[in-house]
């Protein structure tokens, strides 16, 4: 993400440099709409909460059940919003976003259990919608620049996904393959902050970093399987880092 960071920062710094002369007028009051482009990080803290033998029974762990699942890619994202001026230089608005980054990360092996090679269990964790309904408030540096701060509720897609191959260590050989899945929309908050500059007449560049935090995902897991298959289930906490250069159309 670093790399992104610095050519996106150059990129804005570029953009900011070319703003139009006559935008000493510039009218921040009303409905705009954009989109955007970046990198966008999740990270997915998991914990293993238990561990059952093939009875059931709770057993305890052999190896540490945390494990942090992390991964950046590229985000494309399309918002649109409202501002009002409350003051000569003070900028109120509400803004909703809707962007996409298709995010993964597998670990091999199952935090807090035992299980050797070759045929390693896994984990893997996934993302990919996310969007927000957020508050700005902001001022107006200079007539064509507008600094602002933002917050909000924050919703994102989750997907939850354990593979324990044939073994003679987590799962019997006879009874094969053992996956389990699950997918939910995370409910959670959001605060970043950004820039703005006219370009030239209703056309704006703008910069923004924010940070997300979606809670936790309970799993379920794999079950255990009297005879067959340990088991066990967990709790992934997901939040997200995202920095983004977009334009931004100023409706009359």
């Amino acid at each position: 993400m670093q790399s992104i960071t610095l050519h996106l920062a150059v990129l804005a710094v570029s953009l900011f440099a070319m703003q139009a002369a006559n935008a000493e007028s510039f009218d921040w009051a009303g409905t705009y709409a954009g989109i955007s482009l970046g990198a966008r990080q999740v990270e997915s803290d998991w914990t293993t909460t238990s561990y059952q033998d093939p009875d059931g029974i709770p057993i305890p762990f052999v190896t540490d059940p945390n494990a942090s699942l992390d991964s950046t890619d590229f985000f494309v994202n399309g918002f649109a919003g409202y501002n009002w001026i409350v003051a000569p230089r003070t900028i109120l608005g509400v803004e909703g976003n809707m962007g996409y980054a298709n995010i993964d990360d597998t670990h091999t092996t199952i935090p807090g259990v035992f299980d050797a090679p070759p045929d390693f269990s896994f984990i893997e964790a996934e993302t990919t919608w996310a969007g927000s309904l957020r508050g700005r408030a902001g001022y107006l540096i200079t007539p064509s620049v507008h600094l602002y701060g933002t917050a909000g509720v924050a919703v994102a897609s989750a997907e939850l996904e354990a593979v324990c191959p044939a073994d003679t260590d987590f799962c019997n050989p006879a009874f094969g393959t053992i996956a389990a899945s699950d997918s939910e929309t995370l409910v959670g908050w959001i605060a970043g902050a950004g820039m703005e500059a006219v370009l030239i007449n209703n056309l704006l560049v703008r910069f923004e970093f924010n940070y997300a935090d979606y809670g936790t995902m309970d799993f379920d897991g794999l079950p255990a399987i009297a005879g067959e298959s340990f088991g066990f289930t967990s709790d992934v906490d997901f939040t997200s880092y995202a920095l983004t250069l977009g334009l931004v159309y100023k409706f009359r």
